[in-house]
């Protein structure tokens, strides 16, 4: 308990030289993040489909998140990477696509927890996840996330 209540007065201590807190990202900075992968040398092309849906903040980190970690992983497994990150508006549901075609390489260090995690991450809202290689030459990463669903 006095570890928990130090964590808190760390958190609550309101520190002129304390780094400034930012808030959650949210879609609207989706196109951005897909510019700076660009920047960093892969090619992608950002799509929006459909006409943008209220989310909840949360909804909206939920599906940020699983975008920059998908894209994590294009640069850790993916050599010469072109591709695209697609947001697919429909009723009831939002899908985020992040597909690249570059040739697979082996990241340093072994497999990770980031498929995990994005699973883990979308099944707070009752959303789910598919990601594989398709068609031998690249790999997919499809986050479907109802609408409405409470966090679970």
């Amino acid at each position: 308990m006095s570890e928990m209540r130090r964590m808190l007065g760390v958190l609550r201590a309101e520190d002129a030289d304390a780094p400034t807190r930012s808030p959650a990202p949210r879609l609207t900075e989706l196109q951005a993040l897909v510019g700076r992968a660009n920047e960093a040398g892969i090619s992608l092309e950002y799509r929006v489909l459909g006409e943008p849906l209220a989310l909840s903040e949360a909804e909206e980190l939920c599906l940020y998140r699983v975008a920059q970690e998908a894209l994590t992983n294009v640069f850790k497994h993916t050599e010469g990477a072109v591709g695209t990150v697609e947001l697919a508006y429909a009723p009831g549901a939002v899908t985020l696509r992040v597909q690249d075609a570059g040739r697979p390489v082996t990241a340093p260090g072994g497999p990770g927890h980031g498929l995990v995690g994005m699973r883990e991450r979308l099944g707070l809202f009752g959303g789910t996840l598919w990601a594989g290689p398709i068609d031998n030459e690249g790999f997919l990463v499809e986050a479907r996330l109802p609408l409405g669903g409470s966090l679970r």
